[in-house]
């Protein structure tokens, strides 16, 4: 090595020496240290080594603590620090910057959008080259504790994903990766204790579980929680932006408030200066219809208006407003592509006082115009593709927002020591940077004792961090075996994992000192503990997967497998991959093996009482339900992971909480013996899940408990009633109460056929049942679903596919509302049959567009007939709980909708219900509630009788039997309170026509237009004959010719009242001639 000349004087040399100690006598725990690298960090300690250098530990954002010596910090300073989840492309780092705040660490990653995540972080990363940027989820580094987060930050900021919560979302609910997000965020707030935290979303936000979740927990963290719904315009942002915005500062602490309402900055104030500059461009006809619209009645002045964003197309805003809400769908399409232009600005011919140029033009909105309605200062550089930069300004808080919340605390007089120094490493210094400690290098200044010192400090800290390293890993280090659990409980004695050099050292270690380490049945992130001990056998060794030994298939616990089918199973079929080997002993946990002994040995000694949740069901059971189901995909009340009584492919556990998880596994067949004490819940979570479609088939062990509501609601559903009482497993006598078996599905046969031997067998339909290939709507699956616009004026609404009594205008309004604050609308649903595109889901999003005058709606576009919008649209509003959820009026149009088709009539009670994501017991009471009507048609409206007087008088008995009277819209209620008849047909859209035209055109003699409205001449109040003969559908075959000759002559007599021809008496057969009037 060649050492550097020093070419300082003594005088520099010591006025250097007296600059550094004063930087170090002027610094404080807590301040922030700024590196000659870049990197900055919290100063955590500060010491003088042996030698007399002063040194600092920092804690570094995402790194941990670091030493620094005083000759590698630039400066350090006094500063409030932020922390922020869910950082975008750094909209609110900023303002932060802004306010005088130091944003240390940043986290974002959204796997929903790798790429373009990935590309606003590097944005981030170039605007902000202070600040680390942690590219994963909250939720992952919550798993793992948030490792290397600063502590007590002064302010924490999260701005979870709101793209579920939406008012105009379909359904308007969150999932659970929401709900998990919203989790992390307070184990953030828990792990690194912020002064401040704010947290900033839509405005439906507030009312989601996510929300629930943290507004909950906070206040018990001991911090003062506010909130309340914001306009960005009213805070200097020229955007009407609505956001939900909640925040809280510890008891100590002053508490954060809104800053001061100012005047609102119209959007034309803002850029007016770009104008002159911006591309010429040229007016859509749609935003030329906007221009006109607004010149009607106003007079002549700039107008920004938007190209494209479903929620307000052509939307033409005045210079005196403030800009609509700046969304990502401005700048991509549905496919993520960049879009050329997104806005126009349009100048009158004479502008007042005006120096925008030339009058007249059109103007194309760039970048840089929208970086000032979203207040982003000068300084920040966005990327260059368009989608990625607007996805930055869509997604962004605006920064000038931030700027005056956090004002006040970015207000700290700062206390900046600059070092401005330049020092010259000599060859001590590159040593010690071989040496690994590139952030300790002393300087030339020192004396050869002194760097001998500071070598030995150093080398110290590295050895008892060492030692505090081995005596965890002594005791802490671990290997997980999730999947092979199982094995390992039946004698596993080797296994083979892809780990670093680095890692398997350890393990090298471990069996040099003889010592032990802990056996986890899976991952401790995931909620794995502790099942045992393993001790080493031999030294963990490397080996290629082609040259693994066929004995060792047995030792892994697969012997069934064959060597490929092994490495094929857990390393993707890659036998040239190198692994290590790591043989072992395996101890249970003695203390573990006993409670887990007394446990059952408890189970087994109460077997005999009903008291008690442990019934493993009895080995016929089984048998029967495998026999009915083939297999069983999940048994969400199991009693073990390892050693289960029911052979599921998937279990839950007490410990798993079957009610908070999924039950959509595999093909969806449930076996499901659920704890006694808490039945009701356990039936409450099937029916959901089926009715769902998540599960598809289930066979129900239960108590023949008659008198319960759980028990009641089963009883829809085919049954066996066990012939005497069963003798649960392992128990020495029989249980002390009845048990049924239910069944839900459609295997009606196997399920009769598995469980007949056992019991009774009730409730299977006797008539003939539909079997079908493919699911309805599979074709749906296989196609490209891409949203694309579709002018509301060439939809088709009026062929019977709204299912829903009527039009909501509260829920039209809250739509428009949504819209108006920058919602995206989940795209409508639309059936294409070559001439016509017919309306499945979306009526009231399209009733919102037409009322705010937007022309076009976003549309997935289904190849299909009328008669499968129909059907789509029978179970589509399901779906739609929280922003619309059905009433019952709603359900029964739907289920109506299906009994008026020939067709569909005639499947079973569970396929309308499954396809209409009702209840069973709705189809059934409305299949009676109009076969009750033509039973109850010819009965006579007045009966005669002789008072005690001795005259004859009249009773009117034609309302005798009825549970309710006519409703308002002339309906007739039946015992549930549900309406017998299909509303009117003066409801605007909402008259569904007969969809039994199997080409899926409709029926002769309807005027129809393209607007969805309807025109009539005359409407009969009672409802059409065809619902007088739908509850003889699915017995027709079944009637008697006199039932038959009965059935005619009803319906003739309520034809002739219709004036309408009568059903004719010829035919082949009299069964004929009334399927001959059905149709």
């Amino acid at each position: 090595m060649v050492r550097r000349k020093n070419t300082k004087t003594a005088s520099q040399e010591t006025a250097n020496k007296q600059h550094l100690m004063e930087l170090y006598d002027s610094s404080e725990v807590g301040m922030i240290a700024t590196m000659k690298n870049g990197k900055i960090g919290i100063i955590t300690e500060k010491f003088l080594s042996p030698g007399g250098m002063p040194q600092f530990w920092v804690h570094e954002a995402g790194h941990g603590l670091v030493p620094y010596c005083m000759e590698l910090i630039a400066k350090v300073e006094k500063k409030p620090t932020a922390v922020v989840l869910f950082s975008g492309g750094g909209g609110v780092e900023a303002g932060l910057m802004d306010a005088g705040i130091e944003p240390l660490l940043a986290v974002e990653y959204n796997p929903d959008k790798p790429d373009l995540s990935e590309a606003m972080s590097d944005a981030h990363e170039a605007n902000f080259p202070q600040c680390r940027v942690i590219r994963r989820t909250v939720q992952e580094l919550a798993a793992e504790d948030f490792p290397g987060f600063p502590q007590e930050p002064d302010i924490l900021w999260a701005s979870p994903m709101c793209s579920n919560f939406s008012a105009a979302k379909k359904g308007g609910t969150e999932q659970d990766d929401d709900v998990a997000a919203a989790k992390a965020v307070v184990a953030a707030i828990k792990k690194i204790k912020p002064k401040h935290f704010v947290l900033e979303n839509v405005p439906a936000y507030q009312k989601s579980q996510s929300w629930k979740q943290i507004g909950f927990v906070v206040p018990s963290l001991g911090y003062n929680l506010k909130s309340t719904i914001v306009d960005m315009s009213d805070y200097g942002v020229p955007q009407a932006r609505k956001r939900f915005i909640a925040w809280a500062s510890r008891d100590a602490q002053p508490p954060l408030d809104l800053p001061e309402k100012s005047a609102k900055i119209s959007w034309y104030e803002a850029i007016k200066d770009l104008i002159p500059s911006l591309p010429d461009s040229e007016l859509l006809k749609g935003q030329r219809r906007s221009v006109d619209k607004f010149l009607e009645n106003n007079a002549s002045e700039p107008l920004l208006i938007d190209r494209v964003g479903v929620r307000s197309r052509y939307a033409a805003i005045p210079s005196f407003k403030p800009a609509n809400t700046i969304l990502r769908s401005h700048f991509t399409d549905h496919r993520n592509n960049s879009r050329s232009k997104f806005a126009d600005i349009w100048l009158p011919d004479s502008v007042s006082g005006s120096d925008v140029g030339a009058s007249g033009q059109v103007k194309q909105v760039t970048i840089e115009c929208v970086r000032r309605l979203q207040s982003f200062s000068d300084w920040y550089e966005f990327p260059e593709e368009v989608g990625v930069a607007g996805s930055i300004l869509g997604y962004s808080v605006p920064p000038k927002f931030v700027e005056l919340f956090l004002k006040p605390i970015g207000q700290i007089t700062p206390t900046l020591t600059n070092s401005n120094h330049t020092a010259e490493l000599d060859e001590s210094g590159e040593i010690v940077q071989e040496m690994g400690c590139e952030n300790a290098m002393p300087t030339i200044e020192y004396q050869e004792k002194e760097l001998k010192d500071w070598a030995d400090k150093v080398g110290e800290l590295v050895r008892r961090i060492g030692e505090w390293g081995d005596d965890v890993k002594e005791s802490g280090l671990s290997i997980s075996f999730g999947k092979t659990y199982p094995q390992l409980l039946k004698g596993k004695s080797v296994t083979r994992r892809v780990w670093k050099d680095s890692h398997a050292l350890k393990f090298i270690k471990i069996f040099e000192e003889g010592a032990r380490f802990q056996a986890l049945d899976k991952d401790k992130r995931y909620g794995g503990k502790q099942v045992g001990w393993l001790t080493l056998t031999e030294k963990p060794y490397q080996e290629k997967l082609a040259d693994m030994p066929m004995a060792d298939l047995i030792k892994e616990g697969f012997p069934e497998l064959t060597l490929a089918e092994f490495i094929e199973h857990y390393f993707d079929g890659d036998d040239q991959k190198v692994v290590w080997v790591i043989r072992f002993k395996f101890e249970p946990i003695e203390s573990e093996q006993k409670s887990q002994d007394c446990k059952s040995n408890h189970a087994l000694s109460v077997q005999t009482s009903s008291k008690t949740d442990e019934h493993y069901s009895p080995d016929e059971v089984k048998e029967a339900a495998i026999a009915t189901l083939g297999t069983i995909d999940l048994d969400p009340c199991s009693n073990s992971h390892t050693a289960p009584n029911i052979p599921a492919a998937n279990h839950y556990t007490i410990e798993d909480d079957g009610l908070s998880k999924s039950w959509a596994i595999g093909e969806g067949r449930i076996y499901l013996n659920p704890p006694y004490s808490a039945t009701a819940s356990w039936v409450d979570k099937l029916l959901e899940e089926y009715l769902a479609g998540g599960v598809k088939e289930a066979v129900v062990l239960v108590k023949s408990a008659t008198d319960t509501k759980w028990y009641q609601k089963l009883d829809q559903f085919p049954k066996c009633l066990w012939n005497g009482r069963l003798k649960f497993k392992g128990n020495s006598s029989s249980a002390p109460f009845a048990s049924s078996v239910f069944y839900l599905g459609e295997n009606f046969e196997k399920f009769q056929k598995a469980f007949s031997k056992h019991g009774r067998v009730h409730g299977v339909p006797q008539i003939p049942q539909i079997t079908k290939s493919k699911s309805q709507f599979s074709f749906l699956k296989s196609q490209l679903l891409t949203p694309t616009a579709l002018p509301i004026a060439q939809i088709r609404r009026d062929g019977g596919t709204q299912p829903r009594e009527k039009l909501d205008m509260a829920h039209v309004a809250t739509l428009k509302e949504a819209i108006e604050e920058g919602a995206e609308l989940d795209p409508a649903d639309v059936f294409y049959d070559g001439e016509n595109d017919w309306l499945a889901d979306g009526f009231h999003r399209c009733k919102a567009y037409e009322e705010l005058g937007i022309e076009d709606i976003q549309v997935i576009i289904h190849q299909g007939t009328r008669r499968d919008a129909v059907l789509y649209a029978a179970a589509a509003n399901a779906d739609h709980k929280a922003a619309k959820p059905r009433s019952r009026a709603d359900k029964r149009r739907a289920v109506m909708m299906l009994l008026r088709d020939q067709e569909w009539s005639s499947w079973s009670n569970y396929q309308i219900a499954r396809q209409c994501k009702v209840s069973e017991a709705t189809v059934r009471n409305i299949r009676k509630s109009l076969t009750a009507k033509i039973r109850s048609e010819d009965k006579p409206k007045t009966r005669t009788y002789t008072t005690k007087h001795g005259t004859t008088a009249a009773m009117q008995v034609g309302s005798i039997g009825k549970g309710k009277q006519e409703t308002g819209n002339g309906e007739q209620e039946t015992e549930n309170g549900e309406t017998s008849g299909l509303p009117l047909a003066d409801v605007e859209n909402s008259q569904p026509l007969p969809a039994n035209n199997s080409n899926g055109t409709l029926p002769e003699g309807n005027d129809h237009s393209n607007n969805g409205n309807r025109h009539h001449t005359s409407v009969p109040k009672s409802p059409p004959v065809e619902d007088y003969i739908i509850g003889f559908t699915s017995n027709i075959d079944q009637m008697s010719v006199e039932q038959l000759v009965e059935v005619r002559d009803r319906i003739n007599q309520r034809l002739q009242a219709l004036q309408c021809p009568a059903i004719p008496k010829n035919g082949k057969s009299t069964q004929n001639t009334v399927l001959v009037g059905k149709n």
